[in-house]
């Protein structure tokens, strides 16, 4: 016996099976796919949460080598005004260059003792230069204006008669204690 189809049931058989395709295509084929975005789409904002926060660290990385930077300096110019040790050769190379270029003449350069104090180290200083009275004073605002803490305990400045002065002084110089 033969069935006999009705057009309608015909169509509604095509219609019925377009949506289940279409159902069966969502749930096998889309649905996964969306699951897929959602969950990469997730992966991306956490890597982006992990960017900024390295991006955050590096600016911070950033300032505090500049801020190491910063003190570095600040160090090497309190180890300037103040080093570790007395350094006296260095000092008197210093004086030298310093009565060379006021066009004063370095006679005596005698160091003295040491004294130990709790938390840092004077040695003491006895000078004997001669020159023009101008040339001691450019000499002596050459020596305030040098970053080494130095202390003029006495000055004494006697003329020679020829146009020409010499000027004793007895100064300390200091250092860190450094034991």
């Amino acid at each position: 016996m033969l069935f006999k189809f009705d057009s309608r049931v015909i169509v509604f058989s095509i219609i019925l099976t377009s949506i289940l395709v279409l159902l069966g295509s969502y749930f096998f084929a889309f649905r996964p796919t969306l699951a897929k975005i959602e969950q990469l789409r997730g992966d991306l904002e956490g890597k982006q949460l992990q960017l900024e926060e390295v991006n955050k660290s590096a600016l911070e990385f950033q300032e505090l080598e500049k801020e190491l930077l910063i003190l570095r300096e600040e160090l090497e110019e309190l180890d300037m005004t103040m080093p570790e040790d007395i350094k006296l050769s260095a000092f008197l190379s210093d004086i030298e260059e310093l009565a060379r270029r006021s066009d004063v003449k370095l006679e005596i350069f005698s160091p003295r003792e040491v004294t130990k104090k709790e938390n840092y180290n004077k040695q003491a200083i006895d000078l004997l230069l001669s020159g023009s009275y101008q040339s001691m004073v450019v000499f002596l605002e050459k020596i305030e204006s040098m970053k080494r803490l130095i202390n003029i305990e006495s000055l004494g400045i006697v003329d020679r008669g020829n146009g020409d002065v010499e000027l004793e002084a007895y100064l300390y110089i200091y250092s860190l204690d450094g034991e």
